[in-house]
């Protein structure tokens, strides 16, 4: 790539695997590319939010300290069968070190997708509050409950442009740099962890509860772990979805620079791992470049 050309990135949907795309920006602005705007779905709205306000490093520190208790302590279960958590808990916390912006205010062009499911509808982000535009865009169906204005409810971009290449912001005849969060390896191995997480009491409850809204026929599960189970299947279920759509959309609009992180490399809700994926994302960049110049050679 270009040095001397900016940078229009793009940021994947993903879960925790989100907080690769720390790594991959302070990797690609140690390396000397100017990032001039920045387009996200989901983590990847967070992110890029976060980045374009000048706050990124904020929120990086902030994540680091996160240890799996302070992580369940954030997490508000709600009994809507729309999702089993309200997620305005992490956000409340969040806008006590991050002010709330408007987003035609921020340092840089940013934009974030979301979806209007009821009216099969793709919804782009690009004014008004900052964290109005990521809550809406993280809204994964079954877990988080949609966002809702008036009488509108909007769900994950992930739904529906998991890697919104397609609404990239290009001014300037910019480079486009994509971070496929979606990307499956088959032989890499997940960030090892030093204990084994043990499932929250209350997800014992609040998996019966929830299944008994959305009136599953299945058997509930008896143990804990076939509880949590059921949510690692509907994760798995949403990365695979959201990895062929991307798939698509890399075919339909590829970019100048694709840097790929594994799906296996953690599980949605991981973010505790913050550090091995930010260096995960730091790696994952040279990776690019380098598979970029043997392209360039041949």
């Amino acid at each position: 790539m270009d040095k001397k050309r900016p940078i229009s990135l793009v940021l994947s949907s993903g879960g925790a695997r989100g907080i690769a795309h720390i790594g991959v920006i302070e990797e690609l602005e140690k390396l000397g590319y100017n990032i001039t705007s920045v387009t996200g779905t989901s983590i990847g709205s967070v992110i890029g939010a976060f980045y374009a306000c000048g706050q990124l490093s904020v929120y990086r520190d902030w994540v680091l300290d996160l240890s799996k208790t302070d992580i369940y302590r954030l997490m508000d279960f709600t009994l809507d069968s729309k999702g089993f958590l309200k997620g305005f808990k992490v956000f409340r916390e969040l806008k006590k070190i991050i002010p709330d912006r408007d987003i035609s205010e921020l340092d840089i062009p940013f934009t974030a997708i979301a979806t209007d499911i009821f009216n099969r509808n793709e919804i782009v982000l690009n004014k008004g509050s900052m964290y109005d535009a990521i809550r809406a865009s993280v809204a994964i169906p079954g877990f988080i409950t949609p966002y809702r204005s008036g009488k509108k409810e909007y769900f994950d971009g992930g739904l529906i442009n998991p890697m919104p290449l397609n609404k990239t912001i290009i001014t300037n005849n910019e480079q486009i740099v994509a971070v496929n969060l979606n990307h499956w390896d088959p032989n890499f191995k997940p960030i090892d962890e030093n204990e084994k997480i043990k499932e929250h009491q209350r997800f014992d409850f609040i998996i019966n509860k929830w299944d008994s809204f959305i009136g599953t026929k299945l058997k509930k599960p008896q143990s804990t772990s076939q509880k949590a189970g059921m949510i690692k299947l509907f994760s798995e279920m949403f990365d695979l979805m959201q990895e062929q759509i991307t798939s698509f959309h890399l075919q339909e609009t590829p970019p100048d620079l694709l840097v790929k992180i594994p799906r296996n490399a953690c599980n949605t809700f991981d973010f505790h791992k913050s550090r091995q994926l930010i260096e995960l994302g730091r790696t994952a960049v040279h990776k690019a470049l380098e598979e970029e110049n043997v392209k360039i050679s041949q």
